[in-house]
């Protein structure tokens, strides 16, 4: 079991599937949400959390403002997991409920077409399981951009192994984060005009 480190829901138990997933540890993920809100206002914000497991990275993101969430995974006790985390989720607050779609497809299949969120995400989250990290990234990337799935000031962050290679970050993006935490490296960048 895992909890939101900070927010309005700090201290909320995460329900996690029994395999099959890696969650983020509460190091990595209060590490990752310091950089994160340094870069992004996230009162407000649409948040994308790729390859979702528990959903504790939006989850996270929720307790820190966000009030859209959209989790994509494939993996069936994942999403039962993700179901059960994100019940309650709209009556957070009466003045504007949170709203949380979750997604059962595999990626980059899952960000294929036009974005469904109007004006794009502002944050999207990418935690994919390490043995598979590298096969995702550009793809995914790529129909991200090619979608309109993000806003224009957007932040993209990947997190992968530190024995794996590098994000390949595809033309349209501008890394502007680069760190180390233990056994995971996190990347993040940005959409730039290529015009």
């Amino acid at each position: 079991m895992t909890r939101i480190i900070s927010g309005r829901l700090r201290g909320l138990s995460i329900a996690v599937p029994p395999a099959g997933t890696r969650p983020t540890t509460d190091r990595v993920r209060e590490a990752l949400f310091s950089a994160i809100v340094s870069r992004v206002d996230l009162e407000g914000a649409a948040v994308l959390d790729l390859f979702a497991g528990s959903g504790a990275l939006g989850l996270e993101a929720v307790s820190r403002g966000a009030d859209i969430a959209w989790f994509v995974e494939e993996n069936a006790r994942a999403v039962a997991c993700l179901k059960t985390n994100t019940a309650g989720l709209g009556s957070l607050s009466s003045s504007s409920p949170v709203r949380a779609t979750i997604k059962r497809a595999a990626l980059p299949g899952a960000v294929g077409g036009p974005c469904p969120v109007p004006g794009g995400f502002h944050v999207v989250l990418a935690d994919p399981p390490y043995d598979r990290s590298g096969a995702h990234d550009e793809p995914v990337l790529q129909a991200l951009l090619d979608g309109g799935w993000l806003a224009p000031d957007a932040l993209v962050v990947w997190e992968r192994s530190k024995r794996d290679p590098a994000v390949r970050w595809p033309e349209g993006f501008e890394v502007e984060f680069e760190r180390t935490y233990g056994e995971t490296a996190v990347e993040m960048a940005r959409p730039v005009d290529t015009v």
